[in-house]
């Protein structure tokens, strides 16, 4: 499972930062034995499915507001940057879970955030 610092959710409003992040890849595994599989068991993937988790992140200075807010079913576009590298994953995900959390570091609001992914994952590639 690819895991990484850096990113962004992007919001037709805006977008915020991510902090740290995960993502797996799972396909749905089905039956394709046939006569010609001289008695093994032949196997192919079908459907693929993503999902994860990520930190989203309010600076000081930013005001949490309803419409930069995530919240449970909000489907949008997420850009989960490997490092410096300048690669990552792009991706449309549905938020799941959310958890706000007052980050006792310092003047910094966290939400941590669960999702499943809505269509293809994109990359590694540049973003």
């Amino acid at each position: 499972m690819p895991s990484g610092i850096g990113g962004w959710i992007q919001f037709p409003a805006g977008r915020r930062d991510v902090r740290r992040w995960t993502l797996g890849k799972d396909a749905d595994i089905q039956d394709a034995t046939d006569s010609s599989s001289v008695g093994y068991k032949l196997k192919e993937a079908t459907l693929l499915d993503s999902n994860g988790s990520f930190e989203a992140l309010w600076k000081p200075g930013q005001i949490l507001e309803l419409d930069l807010s995530l919240d449970v079913g909000d489907l949008v576009e997420a850009v989960f940057k490997i490092g410096t590298t300048g690669l990552g994953y792009v991706a449309t995900i549905l938020i799941k879970r959310v958890e706000t959390v007052n980050d006792a570091t310092g003047p910094l609001l966290v939400q941590n955030c669960t999702f499943e992914g809505t269509g293809p994952v994109v990359g590694p590639g540049v973003v």
